[in-house]
């Protein structure tokens, strides 16, 4: 149902075809009131696909296209489908503002939600592999990353390199 949390009819802000909770809608069905929306974002908290696993939050009316992943150019060898596990040719098409330079020359502005905050999830076995410094990391956000994919000693573990790194109190 994501990313539905307009909660309006409005077809000159949103196209309501794509919405299966529509405010436009006069006969939603069973259980739902007519014109009105579903009006709540979606929270995906565990969410798979490809090699990946990841927890998301989808609200609407969506992010406008130059505030989104760059899309993948197949002529430079890409599969469509390279994005699930990061390691798409194509400049920008694997991670929101990776790589940092290339973003900022194409748009002039930083891409999507500014500022997140994520936790550690202190449930699950960790990888010593995987573990990150934070002052790495941290540097490497404020230099700037320049290649076009993530690394455990680039970026956040989520991905996110516009998230907020303080201490979560």
């Amino acid at each position: 149902m994501w990313p539905y949390s307009y909660d309006e009819c409005d077809a000159d802000v949103f196209d309501p075809s794509f919405q299966r909770i529509s405010a436009c809608e006069d006969n939603p069905g069973y259980g739902l009131n007519p014109n009105q929306g579903r009006g709540a974002p979606e929270i995906d908290v565990l969410e798979g696909g490809g090699l990946a696993i990841s927890s998301s939050l989808q609200i609407a009316p969506g992010m406008p296209e130059d505030y989104r992943l760059f899309p993948i150019n197949t002529s430079t060898g890409d599969f469509s489908y390279c994005l699930y596990s990061y390691n798409c040719l194509t400049p920008g098409a694997n991670y929101i503002d990776v790589p940092t330079t290339y973003y900022q020359q194409e748009r002039g502005h930083k891409s999507w939600y500014q500022g997140l905050r994520y936790a550690a999830n202190n449930y699950c076995d960790q990888n010593a592999q995987d573990k990150q410094d934070y002052d790495t990391v941290a540097a490497s956000v404020k230099k700037g990353i320049t290649e076009n994919t993530c690394a455990v000693d680039t970026c956040p573990a989520s991905g996110d390199v516009n998230a907020d790194l303080s201490e979560i109190d």
